[in-house]
């Protein structure tokens, strides 16, 4: 007897926050029982990929984008003329919890792993407004050649158009 996937695709949106770790936990165990994907887009930006919602024990290219605020431009079009940076933080993590990917665990982990991040945090954690996760990709499948060493710092000055 062959068994045929269908090919249908679920889409739930608008998950409330307070019961983001229900969910979470729900679909992880549901994808563990039946194999199916489980895929996430981290937000609502037409250039942000749908992936692979990150599984346990499994090495991840993470980026992680830092929002600033500059308390001498405090208009955001303004810092954005002046060429202010936000940053953006690639690095290789082993997740051993599916919901690792920004927890205060994570960046003490980051920051005891790369004096980069340690000295960011340092001058610079005051001014930062947000932090998002801008991808989690499986370790191979990421944009750049990393390895548990390596931490990319990138000072990004360009303005996005959010969608």
């Amino acid at each position: 007897m062959t068994t045929k996937k269908p090919k249908i695709s679920y889409i739930i949106d608008q998950v409330p926050n307070k019961c983001i770790d229900e969910f979470t936990l729900l679909m992880q165990q549901f994808r563990s029982r039946t194999g199916c994907r489980f895929r996430v887009k981290a937000d609502g930006r037409t250039s942000t990929p749908v992936e692979d919602f990150p599984q346990v024990g499994d090495t991840y290219e993470i980026d992680l984008y830092f929002e600033m605020f500059y308390p001498d431009f405090p208009e955001w079009n303004n810092r954005l003329e002046e060429g202010l940076p936000d940053y953006n933080f690639i690095f290789l993590a082993d997740l051993k919890d599916t919901e690792e990917t920004l927890t205060d665990d994570l960046l003490l982990s980051l920051r005891n792993r790369f004096s980069s991040i340690d000295e960011f945090f340092n001058q610079n954690e005051e001014f930062i407004s947000d932090i998002h996760v801008e991808y989690v990709l499986p370790k191979g499948e990421g944009f750049h050649s990393l390895t548990m060493d390596n931490c990319i710092v990138f000072e990004n000055t360009c303005a996005q158009e959010d969608a």
